[in-house]
C-alpha cells in the first residue's frame, strides 16, 4: 500500500476514534455517504478505515442497518472535550496543545477538541448533550440566560475556561477578562497619558465586552473619556486585515488626536501600528500601542509589542489541577488567574519625540 494512503487511513482512523469514544455505547454512526462528505476522503481510504475499526472492534456494523459504536469505557477512562470557537485563536491554540500534550501521556485519559461556529451555539449544545464525555472544558461567549437554560445539567460537568462568570455552583476558569482593561487604562495613566484611544477591533464576545467595560470604567475614575474607535468587526475570521484596512481609513479622514492607544487584540494591535506607521507615526516613539492576549512574547520578528497577557503557564497548571480536582469531587469551583502586564518600551505622554498631526 503507498506510504500516503497509509498516512491518510492513520488520520481518518484516529478522528473517526475520537468521535467514536465520545460516544454512547451503541449509537449508530453518519451513513458512508455522509462521512465521505465529511472528511472528504476517497473511498479506499474510508473503506480501509472503516475495516480497521470493525476489526478492533471499535465499530459494528449490521447489514442493511448501519454501523454503530461498539467501544465501551471503563469507569477509570475519563474523557474530556476542549469545546471552543472555530477560528484563529492564538492563545486557545496554545492551550489546547499544551492540554493534548499532557494527557496524551496519561494512558486513562482522552483529550478531545470540538469547535463551534460563531453565532447561535444551542445545536453545538445539543451534540455535546448526546456526547459520552466525563467534562467538558468549555471556551464560551455567549452567556445568555436562554443558553444556560438549553445546557441545562451538562454545566455540572462543565469547567468553564477563560470565562469571567459567578454563578452559584459553576466551575470555572476565569482569566478576569474585567480586570485586563482595568489595567491597561492603569499602565496609561501611570505613563501620564490622558489622550487615550480605544480601538473596538475584536468581535464583541462577551469577554472582549468585560475588557471593554474594565478599560472604561477604571478611565472614568481619573475623568478621562477616551477616543472610540470602532473597526465594527463582526467576526473572528480576517479581523486583522479587516482593522488595518479600517485603521487605514480612519487616519486618511481623522487628526490622530491620542498618546496612547489600546487594542483588543495583539494581531489587531500590529495591524494598527502598521496603519499608524503609513502616517509617518512611529511606536512607541509617538503612541504607546498596548494589545491583548500574549501572542508574540518572545517573538522578536514581531513588533516589540506591549500588551495585557494571559499568564499562560499558571493558567496550564491550574486548569489541569482543576480537572483533578474536578474527577476527584465532582467541581472545582472558581479559580480566578489575573492577567499579566508585558510592558516593552512604552512611552510616556511627557517623552513624546515628535507631535501628531
Amino acid at each position: 500500500m503507498p506510504k500516503q494512503i497509509e498516512k491518510e487511513i492513520e488520520c481518518l482512523y484516529k478522528k473517526l476514534y475520537d468521535e467514536i469514544i465520545l460516544m454512547k455505547f451503541g449509537k449508530q454512526l453518519p451513513s458512508y455517504r455522509e462521512l465521505l462528505q465529511k472528511y472528504d476522503c476517497s473511498r479506499q481510504v474510508l473503506n480501509k478505515t472503516l475495516q480497521k475499526l470493525r476489526d478492533e472492534k471499535v465499530i459494528k456494523v449490521q447489514e442493511r442497518v448501519g454501523m454503530f459504536s461498539n467501544l465501551k469505557t471503563t469507569k477509570t477512562h475519563k474523557k474530556i472535550i476542549f469545546a471552543h470557537i472555530d477560528w484563529a485563536c492564538e492563545h486557545i491554540k496554545y492551550f489546547g496543545d499544551k492540554l493534548s500534550e499532557y494527557y496524551s501521556n496519561r494512558p486513562n485519559y482522552t483529550f478531545i477538541e470540538m469547535r463551534y461556529a460563531p453565532g447561535p451555539i444551542k445545536t453545538f449544545i445539543e451534540k455535546l448533550k448526546d456526547s459520552n464525555a466525563d467534562l467538558i472544558l468549555f471556551d464560551m461567549e455567549d452567556f445568555s440566560f436562554d443558553v444556560f437554560e438549553c445546557m441545562g445539567e451538562l454545566t455540572q460537568k462543565t469547567i468553564f475556561f477563560s470565562s469571567s462568570i459567578n454563578i452559584k455552583n459553576i466551575n470555572a476558569i476565569d482569566s478576569l477578562p474585567y480586570m485586563t482593561g482595568m489595567l491597561a487604562a492603569q499602565h496609561f495613566i501611570n505613563l501620564n497619558h490622558t489622550q487615550i484611544a480605544l480601538v473596538l477591533s475584536e468581535p464583541r464576545l462577551f469577554s472582549h465586552r468585560e475588557r471593554i467595560y474594565g478599560f472604561l470604567d477604571y478611565l472614568k475614575l481619573y475623568n478621562i473619556k477616551p477616543v472610540i474607535i470602532d473597526c465594527k468587526i463582526k467576526s473572528g475570521f480576517s479581523s486583522a486585515g479587516m482593522t488595518l484596512d479600517f485603521m487605514n481609513k480612519y487616519l486618511a479622514e481623522n487628526s490622530v488626536n491620542f498618546t496612547a492607544c489600546f487594542a483588543l487584540g495583539d494581531t489587531s494591535a500590529l495591524m494598527i501600528a502598521e496603519a499608524l506607521k503609513n502616517y509617518n507615526i512611529k511606536i512607541p516613539q509617538d503612541v504607546s500601542l498596548l494589545g491583548w492576549g500574549g501572542e508574540y512574547i518572545g517573538n522578536d520578528e514581531k513588533f516589540n509589542l506591549s500588551t495585557i497577557s494571559f499568564d499562560f503557564e499558571k493558567t496550564i497548571d491550574v486548569t489541569i489541577k482543576s480537572i483533578e480536582q474536578f474527577f476527584a469531587s465532582g467541581k472545582c469551583g472558581i479559580k480566578r488567574i489575573p492577567p499579566i502586564l508585558i510592558d516593552k518600551k512604552s512611552t510616556t505622554s511627557n517623552n513624546r519625540k515628535t507631535k501628531l498631526k
